[in-house]
């Protein structure tokens, strides 16, 4: 199994999301794209054994580090951040808009 590239680590696992842009780039059947579990950077890689099921993880088990804590933490503050900033810049947007149609007008004098 390979490394990952970006932080070096051994614990790597074969991605299960995939992305209609991903056949293309992986060109055939010659490799496949592996997820870091430590700092979730996916990657190409070589091909991954088949498995005929999923398995899901059990909440139930031995009990996780504090740095695998820290670690799920701060994907779930990535993964949340952006559509969080979205919404609120559409509400400031959109509360923006109405406040300048309600404002009133201003008069317009011509002289005569």
């Amino acid at each position: 199994m390979p490394a990952c590239p970006d932080c070096r680590s051994a614990h790597i696992r074969p991605s299960r999301g995939s992305y209609p842009y991903d056949r293309e780039r992986i060109g055939g059947e010659n490799g496949s794209f592996w997820r870091c579990n430590h700092c979730g950077a996916r990657f190409l890689g070589p091909p991954a054994p088949v498995e005929r099921h999923r398995r899901r993880r059990h909440q139930h088990g031995p009990p996780r580090s504090p740095l695998d804590e820290s670690i799920r933490s701060a994907r779930a503050a990535k993964r949340w951040l952006f559509p969080i900033l979205v919404i609120l810049s559409t509400i400031l947007a959109v509360a923006y808009l109405l406040n300048r149609r309600d404002a009133p007008q201003p008069l317009i004098v011509l002289p005569g």
